[in-house]
């Protein structure tokens, strides 16, 4: 329970340099994800990000294509920041788990424990961002913003499959979470709802309109909108982000998925000790059956004889 809480070290998005160096956590899968070797897991982190850098383009030219906003104004959408973190981490990682792979020393010059390279650490606070972003614009564009229109094929990738690809990174991804790190996630989100209620009393024109988003109207229906924002950040973003330290991240841990593919992963991942053969002994029914011989006395000088 203490390791899942974290310290002030992973509260800096430090990672342990001695049991869990970031060579370690960036360059082998998790323990459900063992069966890939080391290149596989390189291409799958390339497949992904190169995957998200096509969307993120297509995001950017739809955008652009609208004539109802300018070009700065892709910025001022959730959906967006979300995007452009996630696709800032799956590019880092890639970069990352490629650094981790090509340089496995764990030990500086001095033979003492290699430190979290700054880099590293950046990408390790852009993944917990991503994995809660993903999931609270995946839930609120359908739950709050969707008004039952036409759906389009780009909200669907930006409003539900950057959720399943932060998913799917989440369990494959040797990274870990605390509990402490919820803090980065609180100041993002914070942040956000401040710019949202800057960005529309100082007379926004969103799709022609002061507000971003209609549940965030701070102009017309201030009480409505602090409702929402404190509800989700003070109660949904935590419940969400403990549900992913003390549930996904635990199932990801486990080490029953299947053989590990490259020794290194096999080190950090033993598998379970094999129990010794069971002996087969008769059932005391079985025992009761069996008569017992027993050697007749014989008297001396006289030659046991055997019946034929």
């Amino acid at each position: 329970m203490t390791s899942l809480l974290g310290n002030t070290a992973t509260a800096r998005f430090e990672l342990p340099s001695t049991d869990s160096p970031w060579q370690v956590a960036f360059g082998a899968p998790s323990k459900l994800g063992r069966c890939l070797s080391p290149r596989t897991f390189l291409a799958f982190r390339v497949l992904l990000a190169l995957f998200w850098t096509g969307i993120t383009i297509w995001s950017m030219v739809d955008h652009k294509a609208n004539d109802l906003e300018t070009a700065p104004e892709f910025y001022i959408y959730l959906t967006n920041w979300s995007l452009l973190i996630e696709w800032f981490y799956l590019v880092s990682a890639t970069f990352v788990t490629r650094m981790a792979l090509r340089n496995p020393k764990r030990t500086a010059l001095d033979g003492a424990p290699s430190k979290t390279p700054l880099f590293a650490r950046i990408t390790y606070a852009a993944q917990v961002e991503t994995y809660v972003l993903s999931f609270f614009v995946f839930v609120l564009y359908w739950a709050l913003v969707y008004d039952g229109g036409t759906i389009h094929a780009l909200s669907v990738f930006t409003h539900g499959v950057n959720f399943l690809v932060a998913l799917a990174d989440c369990l494959v991804a040797g990274i870990p979470m605390r509990l402490v790190q919820f803090w980065l996630p609180f100041v993002i989100s914070s942040t956000y709802v401040i710019f949202s209620v800057v960005y529309d009393l100082a007379g926004g024109t969103a799709d022609g309109d002061s507000y971003i988003y209609s549940v965030l109207d701070w102009s017309e229906d201030p009480g409505t909108a602090a409702t929402y924002a404190v509800l989700v950040i003070l109660v949904a973003f935590p419940v969400v982000f403990a549900a992913c330290v003390f549930g996904v991240y635990p199932l990801r841990a486990r080490c029953d998925c299947c053989p590990p593919a490259h020794p290194e992963h096999r080190r950090h991942c033993p598998t379970p000790l094999a129990l010794p053969p069971a002996r087969h002994e008769p059932t005391p029914a079985r025992r009761e059956l069996t008569p017992k011989l027993e050697a007749e006395p014989v008297a001396p000088g006289h030659a046991q004889t055997v019946a034929p």
